[in-house]
């Protein structure tokens, strides 16, 4: 992966958060899916970069992971199965957490391209809770 473009930057990110999760704070773990959006990003700009494409694609997902898993934190007032208020203080700024991630890659991807290149941005996000069945139970809740 570092000959296609993986930067040492983020091998050490993905470092220092397993030493967090493992030395100081395991309950971080949810951060990990930012990562794996990260490691893409790095391959993807190195790809692109060597190669003159007239159309590709570029996919996260860390964000919809968050959301769905998450959201029930950020939002208990929408679910009948409420978190405490410890889980609340835990997972409640993890929606937030995975938007600032995309805001960054999308700064990034804006970075890499030129005034020639457009940008489709697709999303089937709704920004809303997943709600999994209409007794408004969240669909995931975090490993205790």
């Amino acid at each position: 992966m570092l000959k296609n473009g993986l930067k040492l930057s983020t091998i050490f990110a993905i470092i220092k958060q397993i030493l967090n999760e493992k030395i100081i704070n395991k309950k971080v773990f949810w951060k990990r899916a930012a990562l794996l959006d990260r490691v893409q990003m790095d391959l993807f700009k190195s790809f692109y970069q060597k190669n003159n494409y007239d159309f590709t694609t570029f996919f996260a997902n860390s964000t919809a992971h968050l959301q769905h898993g998450y959201w029930r934190y950020m939002e208990p007032e929408a679910f009948l199965n409420k978190p405490s208020d410890d889980e609340i203080n835990l997972y409640s700024k993890s929606v937030f957490f995975g938007y600032q991630n995309t805001d960054r890659l999308l700064k990034e991807m804006m970075e890499m391209v030129d005034d020639d290149t457009m940008l489709i941005l697709a999303s089937a996000l709704s920004q809303q809770p997943f709600i999994r069945d209409k007794k408004r139970r969240a669909k995931f809740l975090p490993p205790q």
